[in-house]
């Protein structure tokens, strides 16, 4: 059986790692979301990074991405019912979520079967939340 709790400890300190470094360049910005991105040292690829500011708390955003129904209203790439399914609830900031995508380019590429790891930490002193995630192919 898997360690989700190593693997969400693991993937912590890679988003830790990135967060804190330089490099990263300009991507898109638009309506006060700006987009960074760097080549990544873990993986043949880009790591993204985005921010933006609202007028909301913190915990309201952290709530529209963990909350797996109100997230299904809003992402745009899983159908709208049924496309998000907790798997299994390791403890209250680890949960390993199903999602279905949505068929791509008018059905030329059809919906796919995603089994990720995600995880929530939130640091001392409101000083903001990071969610992660992990595929579950790199976790196995």
């Amino acid at each position: 059986m898997t360690d989700y709790k190593a693997v969400a400890a693991d993937t912590l300190n890679i988003v830790e790692k990135y967060i804190d470094s330089d490099g990263w360049k300009q991507w898109k910005q638009s309506n006060g979301l700006t987009m960074v991105y760097k080549e990544s040292s873990d993986f043949d690829g880009r790591v993204y990074k985005s921010s933006f500011e609202l007028d909301v708390s913190p915990d309201v955003i952290v709530d529209l991405v963990w909350d797996i129904n109100k997230r299904e209203k809003w992402q745009s790439c899983v159908p709208s019912n049924g496309g998000l399914e907790c798997v299994e609830r390791i403890n209250k900031d680890l949960i390993v979520l199903r999602s279905v995508s949505v068929p791509q380019m008018k059905g030329l590429i059809g919906s796919r079967d995603f089994i990720d790891v995600y995880g929530r930490h939130s640091y001392p002193d409101n000083q903001g939340t990071v969610i992660y995630w992990r595929d579950r192919k790199s976790v196995v």
